[in-house]
């Protein structure tokens, strides 16, 4: 497992320094560090009769860069996060993340981008970003994306896009995963607030300990996004699913928001429906439900509060041994009297129930305070 973090990490890096020299620009690199005290009361992530409240401490140092030359944006991070367990120390662990972003202008009417996201945790909720608690292990996941850009008119334009994910487990019970996907987007503007737009995707899932045949998709969506005012704004798009491995061959899929902002505060709801792995839990595809609420308030210059809540099902196909219902809830302040430093806090909740085979039901609460220092940034 360290072998492999030691490899993306340095494919990662290598492609920061290439990026970073190989056009024109200046580097701007900005240093921070995050002390956090949490109570976890369910550090071992156990089931209702076995779980383990602890206190953990952690030290988060992080790097943000950005460099932004002619026809080139970068930007990206990495952050190293310690933790340190009061009452069971044998938890302590040391997570990695790291992020980078560019995108590189062809021409005027086209562009090409570039993302790459590598993590090591021990929390696949961290990781995998489903809903899904499992089994506290390490986990390795990268997600790398590439997409080319063209104007075709003045108002519609069409995309080219892949990815390639993975997620790795020390735990041998856990079903290593591959994902593999390559579409098309085709957007139009219809006004000045609305618009419209069609994709096609095709994925190809492998995991680990399957015996025969990955896993195909095929999926297809159409969408509209409509900005009614200058504080209303919504995005709808449905579409369909085809796979073998769905129990009727079809099943639909959504994404929807709709945001409103006001002067001081604004709310989003979200819900989406699409097709994913179980976070390790079996080699079969999952139709993952999940539905959002975030709401953002000012409550002075310098302080805001943040409210948000969410409910996730994922159900895998064609077997269903995957059977899973959570919902998270989080209140959290952040205050910054300086530029040079912020204070945050909060309390989270988490619930998870099961009713396949696969799984643990549990629950944790989470009550946080940390502190970040900000440096001044450096210019190259």
């Amino acid at each position: 497992m360290y072998s492999r973090q030691a490899s993306i990490s340095l494919r990662f890096f290598i492609i920061t320094l290439w990026a970073s020299n190989a056009f024109a620009g200046t580097i701007l690199v900005k240093p921070s560090l995050t002390v956090n005290e949490m109570y976890d009361s369910n550090a071992n992530y156990g089931n209702r009769d076995n779980q383990k409240g602890d206190f953990v401490s952690s030290v988060t140092p992080t790097i943000d860069f950005s460099n932004e030359g002619k026809g080139l944006a970068l930007s990206g991070s990495y952050s190293l996060n310690s933790r340190y367990y009061s009452h069971e120390p044998e938890l302590g662990y040391t997570g990695h993340n790291g992020n980078i972003g560019i995108q590189l202008d062809l021409s005027q009417r086209s562009a090409i981008s570039f993302s790459d996201l590598v993590s090591y945790s021990k929390d696949t909720r961290e990781t995998d970003g489903i809903g899904i608690q499992t089994s506290r292990t390490g986990i390795l996941s990268n997600n790398a994306t590439v997409a080319l850009s063209h104007r075709l008119t003045g108002r519609t334009s069409l995309t080219l896009r892949g990815s390639d994910s993975f997620s790795k487990y020390d735990e041998s019970s856990l079903i290593d995963s591959r994902t593999d996907s390559g579409g098309i987007d085709l957007s139009r503007q219809l006004n000045s607030s609305r618009s419209v737009n069609a994709s096609y995707t095709y994925t190809n899932f492998h995991f680990e300990n399957r015996g025969g045949d990955d896993v195909h998709t095929q999926s297809f969506q159409i969408g509209l996004s409509e900005q009614f005012s200058s504080d209303i704004s919504l995005t709808l798009s449905g579409g369909a699913v085809y796979s073998g491995e769905i129990g009727d061959k079809y099943d639909w899929t959504a994404q929807t928001s709709l945001s409103k902002k006001y002067e001081m505060s604004s709310i989003a709801l979200a819900y989406s429906r699409g097709v994913a792995t179980s976070s390790g839990l079996t080699d079969e595809i999952t139709i993952n439900d999940r539905g959002s609420l975030t709401f953002l308030q000012t409550l002075s210059k310098s302080m805001n509060l943040t409210i948000s809540g969410g409910y996730a099902q994922s159900r895998s196909e064609p077997t269903g041994s995957v059977n899973v219902d959570s919902c998270d809830a989080t209140v959290r302040t952040d205050w910054r009297p300086s530029s040079w430093i912020s204070i945050g806090g909060g309390y989270s909740r988490f619930q998870q129930w099961v009713e396949g085979p696969q799984g643990t039901g549990l629950s944790r609460d989470l009550v946080s305070l940390s502190i970040t220092a900000y440096a001044d940034g450096w210019r190259f």
